[in-house]
């Protein structure tokens, strides 16, 4: 049998005695007299190393076996700053990472190249990409926007210019037009090109700790530190719904993509969805072992939404059926951070505890 047919019948033996632990990736490595090969498996938590010769590799990729899909995995690692969030382009070409430092590095999700770093001046808590379907970062005026720790938006342009900023402390964006919250959380629309006030109004007293915005309903929800939540519709400029949960505090929501419903997790480990079209009271999901630390909501006929835990776990929900996860992950690493989107495959990025963002491509079909 040839050097690579045994090399793969090692492989399979491995995946399919550790189908649900095993990791197996390769990684170039040069030296002065030829190439190599290292095989790594990773065998509940441990890792064994083998060194082979010959042939070459041009990209570290983690292939990761777990059932019904395939995955890849990539690692940015970070040692004088920390991640501090990632935003994925809404095409699935770039993605942006924001350290401590406030510095932003913007990496292709292709070549994994970094293509530019830039300097907000501060901790960013928020970051936007303009929704272009054919974005590409030489032919737009204003590709991306910051939101900084000092209550600053960042407007940048294709060459990582800055084109104007505004004092304010959140941001959404609807069209050509956004919306902004100011510390006393009052509401402004704004022209996005111009940045001139369109309308004003002031919709709550208490801190605003969490939000997200629906573009396909053009909806605005709106958490508060009392368990509170209101639904703003954008249209009809007021308030049209309110939820409010009782003895437990809410950590985060999310529009869903696939339904007209909102995603709501609290501090009890718990999972709401509550469904727009009808009075009910939200359904609750089953609990979470561990404090659920990331919400994504993708666009996808079989994927509703992703959450991750403290302990490492990313969970895929189904979206056939709305109590069922549709596979998972291990991680191995503490979360901290998750974004994820979806075109020809499902993309998600982690920030762990050991300042290193991890970047998975996973084929589901």
């Amino acid at each position: 049998m040839t050097y690579y047919g045994v090399t793969l019948l090692s492989n399979l033996l491995y995946m399919f005695k550790y189908p649900h632990q095993n990791s197996i990736f390769f990684s170039h490595c040069k030296n002065s007299s030829f190439n190599k090969y290292r095989i790594y498996s990773l065998i509940n938590n441990t890792i064994k190393k083998k060194n082979l010769k010959y042939s070459y590799f041009t990209k570290l990729n983690n292939y990761s076996y777990v059932p019904k899909t395939g995955s890849g995995e990539t690692l940015i690692s970070y040692n004088n700053s920390i991640p501090f969030l990632t935003a994925l382009s809404p095409n699935i070409r770039f993605i942006a990472i924001c350290l401590s430092n406030g510095l932003i590095d913007i990496f292709s999700l292709k070549s994994f190249a970094k293509i530019s770093t830039i300097n907000a001046f501060a901790t960013n808590f928020y970051f936007e990409w303009f929704p272009d379907e054919n974005q590409n970062l030489n032919n737009s005026n204003i590709s991306f926007l910051s939101c900084t720790k000092n209550n600053k938006i960042y407007f940048w342009n294709n060459k990582f210019k800055i084109v104007s900023h505004l004092k304010m402390n959140k941001f959404i964006e609807n069209g050509r037009r956004f919306l902004t919250f100011n510390s006393d959380t009052s509401l402004y629309i704004r022209d996005i090109e111009t940045c001139r006030l369109i309308s004003y109004e002031k919709i709550y007293k208490r801190k605003l700790i969490n939000l997200d915005y629906d573009k396909f309903n053009n909806l605005i929800g709106l958490g508060y530190d009392d368990g509170s939540i209101l639904i703003w519709d954008n249209n009809q400029r007021k308030i049209t719904r309110k939820i409010f949960l009782k003895n437990s505090k809410m950590t985060n929501i999310r529009f869903l993509k696939n339904k007209r419903s909102l995603l709501i997790s609290n501090s009890k480990q718990t999972l709401f969805i509550w469904d727009f079209d009808s009075n009910k009271k939200p359904v609750t999901l089953r609990s979470q072992n561990k404090t659920i630390t990331g919400i994504s909501t993708i666009f996808n006929s079989r994927i509703n939404f992703i959450t991750t835990e403290r302990d490492g776990l990313i969970k895929i929900w189904s979206n056939e059926y709305t109590n069922k996860i549709f596979t998972k992950l291990q991680v191995f690493d503490t979360i901290d951070y998750l974004d994820a989107n979806i075109k020809n495959m499902l993309i998600m990025s982690v920030i762990t505890n050991k300042s290193t963002v991890k970047i998975f491509k996973l084929h589901t079909d």
